[in-house]
This record gives structure tokens, sequence and C-alpha cells, in this order.
């Protein structure tokens, strides 16, 4: 409504907003008749679209397309994948290395100091108490007659190996671990995920249906219903392939914060306005809107927009995500 309203002020005209189509798709042709918005507007019902579309030669056959308002990329957002499990938390600061060479080191200190006790005519388990150490526990050292030299670098080596341990612990603890991110169209497929779209007249999944890559219209399931996107994606079993600009305000709407984008982009395309063929003032509203544009002010309605919605997004390496797909962070003296 802000665009609308200031190109009202602009170029001095009135308006009247008109009912959503009764099919309530975007616009695509089918059997030569344009449905949807668009077929409102191939039909004269209405001026120009209020809603901004993707450009692609088909439309620009059929009308007349303004000025790119805003840049859009196509991506495949996912759900960031579910934590490890808990138990698996006990066994994560060490890898597995560390952990074989704990274990061997383990049994080869104790057979050292069993058969040292053996050939001193003692017990053999009475230098054992020295495995204590391995897991923070104090040993009685006058009652363990083992070098001393020995015996400390052991203690030490101990006391390091349950520091590290201890303190790698406490940072899972903080921050749970997850599983890597996909990043890439390789990993979806070789992980077995599809991937899935809302069908409902748009670029785009006219583009996923018609695509020449017969490996992505394989594994694509479209929807009409926007619930049964959503919920494909929900339980992590596809990825959903949407308009950026758009999915992040439909995830804030649905509740879905813990989301992430890959790096590869299907299109990267821009959203214009569309009017009816030849009309004769179409001109004075592109000029309106590349003004607009050059001082990027549809930009700063989106983050108005999205602040009124109390979300925001924040960068990360994989691409950009929802507010709940970064996880907490450790506490650090910034906290205090």
């Amino acid at each position: 409504m802000n665009m609308i309203e200031q190109l009202a002020n602009k170029l001095n005209f009135s308006y009247t907003l008109s009912h959503p189509p009764v099919d309530e798709i975007w616009g695509v042709m089918e059997n030569g008749k344009w449905l949807g918005l668009l077929g409102m507007l191939h039909r004269g019902e209405c001026n120009f679209t209020l809603n901004s579309f993707f450009t692609s030669i088909e439309r620009n056959k059929a009308f007349s397309m303004s000025y790119n308002t805003i840049q859009d990329y196509v991506k495949v957002f996912l759900r960031v994948p579910a934590p490890l499990p808990e138990w698996a938390n006990l066994v994560k600061p060490f890898s597995l290395l560390i952990w074989g060479l704990l274990v061997t080191a383990t049994i080869l200190v104790s057979s050292c100091f069993a058969i040292q006790a053996v050939c001193q005519g003692r017990e053999w388990n009475t230098e054992l108490g020295l495995l204590r150490a391995v897991v923070a526990q104090s040993a009685l050292l006058r009652s363990i007659q083992s070098p001393r030299l020995l015996m400390y670098l052991w203690l030490i080596t101990c006391l390091i190996l349950c520091a590290a341990f201890t303190s790698t612990l406490v940072g899972i603890f903080t921050r749970p671990d997850f599983p890597p991110r996909i990043t890439s169209m390789a990993q979806l497929f070789a992980g077995g995920k599809r991937l899935t779209a809302h069908d409902a007249g748009a670029f785009t999944s006219d583009a996923l249906k018609n695509t020449p890559n017969k490996t992505v219209r394989s594994l694509i399931d479209l929807y009409h219903e926007m619930d049964k996107v959503l919920a494909s994606m929900q339980t992590r079993s596809h990825g959903f392939v949407g308009s950026f600009l758009y999915n992040r305000l439909l995830f804030r709407e649905n509740n879905i914060n813990d989301w992430y984008t890959m790096n590869e982009i299907f299109f990267a395309i821009g959203h214009s306005i569309a009017f009816r063929k030849n009309v004769p003032w179409q001109a004075k509203f592109d000029r309106a809107i590349k003004s607009m544009a050059q001082t990027r002010l549809f930009e700063h309605w989106l983050k108005t927009e999205i602040r009124s919605l109390k979300y925001t997004f924040e960068p990360h390496d994989d691409g950009d995500q929802g507010v709940g797909a970064e996880v907490e962070r450790p506490l650090t003296t910034n906290h205090l």
C-alpha cells in the first residue's frame, strides 16, 4: 500500500482496489487464456496490478512490465537440521582418534603399573589407584610406589585431558551440536530429499514444471495448498523453492523461524508491475517507479514491514536464515 499511495500522490490520481481473482492464483496461461490476477488485467477488469510480478518472455508478450521495483532471488529454503541426540554429547568432546589414543594409553599405563608392582613383590592392583585420575578422582599418592617422574607425567596428562573434556562438554551443553547443513543441490538429492513449491500460477512453479532438467522435474512436488507445502518443509523431507522476499514474510506469519537458504540460486530476477499493452500513461509510472527504486524506497518499505512483524534475519555462511536458525552461543565475558 505504501507504493500505490506514493504513486497516487506523485502522479495525482485516485484509485480503487479490486477483489482478488476467484481462482486465487497469480497469473498463468492455460489453453491460450490468461488466468488469475493477470487474467483480470488481460480482460480489462483492472488497469494495473498492485502486486509485483517476476518478468518473463511470455508475460512481456501479453503485458507491459514496468521498471523493476526490487531485485529478488528464487532459492531453496530448508529447515535447520534437528540437533544430535543428547547421548552423543558425552563422546562429542573428543574425536575418535583421541578416544582411541586415550584408551590405548590407559591400558598401557595400567599394564606397566601392574607389572612393576608384581616385579617388586606387591599385589598387582596396588598401583592402579593412579587410574582414578582419568575420571578426575584423587589418588592416594602415599600408597603408590611408582617412579615419581612417571607418576607426575601421568597425573599432568590426566589433568589436561579432564580439563579439555569438561570445558568442551560445557560448550556443547551451552550450544547444542547440529548435523552439517545442506548447502548444494547435490547434497540435497544425495540425502534423499525432494523439492516442493506452491502451484499458484506463479512464475516459479511454471518454470519448475517446464525445466529441461529431468532430475529436478522428477524430484519436485507441487501443491495447490500452501499448508501442504509448509508441512512438507516442516518435516525436513522437502526443500521449499520460492521467492526470497515473499517467503521471509510467509515464514514469519506461520511462526517458522528455524529456516535457512542454500547458496545456489534458481533465478535472479526483478519484480515489476504489470500493465495492459500500450497504455499511454505507463511512461509516467515508469519514471516514478524508477526514481523510487534508485532511492531504495522499496527496500525501505520491505524492512519496515518486516520490523512491524518483529522479525529479523541475519546473514549466514550458507545463505540467509531465520531468527531461530541461529543457535544460542556460549556464555562469554561479554555477558557479565
